[in-house]
């Protein structure tokens, strides 16, 4: 196939680079390299293959917020045909195409590295020359509500439920108040199409944009399905937050079935098929232990195929013989291990714009043409990094010591010996939802440049092993949840890859807990710690931050850590810093709203107070995660300082 031709061609090419300037052991990266942001971040195709739209950096405003702008590249020429900045504090977060010559960005505030955008965005929509810019949606939008124009100021969030490819002017936007409305991309004019259920978040809509299914969650994080009925909306099933559950995605394509993501179907997550009139449920796919995510068509109406990440990137196929299926088929065969992204294809299905990305690379944007199944690069992420000088991930596996298979990923610096090597334990945030993946971190690659091998497993608690993985770690912190943890380590220093006087543990988030508690717990097992925005006081979560505010956040909190103030205080380490024998590092943004910096102050204070070794980086213009280059390069130089300091050679 030319398309695998083209790559084997592409690597000689590197092999060749490298024989004649030695490009890996000579050429040399700086922090800088590392902490800054990506070139590109977003990019999608129009339906008529002549544009491509990215969403490029525009700095950072003064308040920390992420800065983003749209430059929209003519493919015929090769030259730009405008660039799109965002007013004010607000930055692009995505981009899509409504039709052949007009697209749309979503604009608001986003606040830290891992920070979820604000509700409040407005939609902004153009033309490809830059012409007719418009708010269309969002409390941004000059006019007032009237009969007349039907534009209504919206205060509140939304997100286009359906682009509608078959209409050259209108999409489906779904308001958090529950609305579904018919938007104007030109105008900005709304016309009611429906209600979604109290509290309903997503919905399953015919070709026309309307409604068929919904589900939702309660107050109290019950999982709810609704069906729409001649009467209205009628709830066809319930679960209880502790139940395992199943949720409607789309119509089937004989148009009465409905594909839906089912808990109840094995160990993991579920691709199955309902039938209404009997409700009986098919299975479709399912991996034997981990979760999976679904390919859908360009418009998300015909299921094409499912990825799976055991260790590396899998992918099924299901349907190739749909126009979109075809470009997918090709790809996966070509890119075994890479983690593909078809980011749109055609609507004649003749090329697609997709994006490559593996452990040693954040992503490089092609274009693939079917005809002549050749993919041309366009633009990299990060085109100052070669891919060939950085260490990839071993996917790697262990036993806790209650017998649990967990899974994670070894980083070795490159070149390395995997023998008695300085170790940097990593554990991720979240806790319960995220997962580590084979893809590349800034953070790991750069420890792994400077010698230190890197271990992410992704303990009992996780997202993506199925949701009785993941409940085997509510109401565990600090400990089973820790344990696991503690095993990983003593599972590299046993098979020889650590050496057990130089390993450190890191995180941020929940890893910054995992860190605080594995120095509490385990004092001869780790030399340092370095914990970021993290959690250090569990009855704090219960007082401050974000989560506590809702209802349903209440509840969450119940679920996952109880509400035993003794057991609490016993799993948080501001309450155990006597007991912590090895320096500390911590690092917090002082505008986190998840994990306000009450924790860090507080577990600083802890630990000075009891007489222990501590640094400390905080950063006023940073939230649950540093944006702004200038801070990540301080913190990745000070990072590196303490590791070099307390497990280097």
């Amino acid at each position: 196939m030319m398309l695998v031709n083209k790559l084997k061609r592409l690597t000689l090419l590197f092999v060749a680079i490298a024989s004649l300037s030695v490009v890996a052991a000579e050429k040399k990266y700086t922090v800088k390299d590392f902490a800054k942001r990506y070139e590109y971040t977003g990019a999608a195709l129009s339906p008529d293959g002549k544009y491509v739209a990215f969403v490029v950096p525009d700095g950072t405003t003064s308040q920390g917020y992420i800065k983003n702008k749209i430059a929209v590249l003519d493919l015929e020429t090769r030259k730009p045909t405008t660039v799109a900045a965002v007013p004010g504090d607000q930055t692009a977060l995505n981009v899509m195409w409504l039709n052949d010559n007009r697209f749309m960005f979503r604009a608001g505030l986003q606040l830290g590295y891992d920070a979820q955008p604000k509700l409040e965005a407005d939609f902004y929509a153009m033309d490809a020359d830059g012409g007719d810019r418009k708010i269309i949606y969002g409390p941004g939008v000059e006019a007032q509500a009237s009969k007349a124009s039907r534009v209504v100021r919206d205060s509140v969030g939304g997100y286009v439920a359906d682009v509608m490819y078959d209409d050259d002017k209108h999409i489906i936007v779904a308001k958090f108040t529950g609305e579904l409305v018919k938007l104007n991309i030109y105008t900005g004019a709304q016309y009611p199409v429906d209600r979604l259920p109290p509290n309903a978040r997503g919905a399953v809509l015919d070709k026309n944009g309307q409604p068929l299914y919904a589900s939702g969650q309660s107050d109290y994080n019950d999982t709810i399905v609704y069906k729409k009925g001649n009467d209205g909306w009628e709830r066809v099933a319930e679960f209880k937050q502790t139940e395992n559950a199943w949720t409607p995605l789309a119509v089937h394509e004989d148009g009465e079935r409905v594909y839906v993501s089912s808990e109840k179907m094995g160990k993991t997550t579920a691709l199955a098929i309902w039938n209404p009139k009997n409700d009986k449920t098919e299975l479709v796919y399912s991996h034997p232990f981990v979760d999976h995510s679904r390919i859908w068509s360009q418009d998300g109406r015909t299921l094409l195929g499912v990825e799976a990440e055991p260790g590396y990137l899998e992918y099924k196929m299901l349907n190739t013989e749909h126009k979109d299926g075809k470009v997918w088929k090709i790809l996966t065969d070509s890119f075994p291990k890479y983690r593909i992204n078809v980011l749109d294809i055609t609507t004649d299905g003749d090329l697609a714009l997709f994006q490559l990305s593996d452990a040693t690379n954040p992503g490089d944007y092609y274009l693939f043409d079917m005809k002549s199944k050749k993919a041309e690069f366009l633009v990299s992420q990060a085109s100052w990094l070669d891919p060939n000088d950085m260490a990839d991930k071993k996917p790697i596996e262990y036993k806790t010591r209650d017998g649990l298979t967990v899974r994670g990923y070894l980083t070795l610096p490159k070149g390395k010996e995997a023998k008695n090597l300085p170790l940097v334990v990593q554990v991720h945030g979240g806790p319960h939802g995220p997962r580590d993946q084979y893809a590349f971190e800034p953070d790991v690659q750069w420890m792994a440049y400077n010698g230190y091998a890197v271990l992410q497993v992704n303990y009992r608690g996780s997202g993506g092993y199925g949701k009785a993985f993941e409940r085997m770690g509510h109401r565990k912190w600090g400990r089973e949840m820790q344990d696991d943890v503690t095993d990983a380590t003593k599972w590299a220093i046993d098979q020889g890859i650590a050496d057990k006087d130089r390993v450190c543990i890191a995180g941020a988030s929940y890893g910054g807990y995992a860190t605080s508690m594995g120095l509490v717990r385990e004092p001869e097992l780790y030399q340092c710690g370095i914990g970021g925005v993290g959690v250090y006081d569990l009855t704090l979560m219960y007082e401050k931050g974000d989560i506590q505010r809702r209802t349903s956040g209440e509840k969450y909190l119940q679920m996952v850590l109880g509400e035993n103030e003794k057991e609490l205080k016993a799993n948080s380490a501001v309450y155990n810093a006597d007991k912590i024998t090895k320096p500390v590092f911590l690092w917090q943004g002082a505008q986190d709203e998840r994990v306000p910096d009450a924790h860090y102050y507080a577990f600083a204070e802890a630990l000075k107070k009891a007489g222990k070794e501590v640094e400390l980086l905080i950063k006023d213009d940073e939230g649950h995660g540093f944006v702004e280059a200038e801070n990540r390069e301080e913190l990745f130089s000070k990072m590196l300082a303490f590791l070099d300091k307390h497990i280097g050679k």
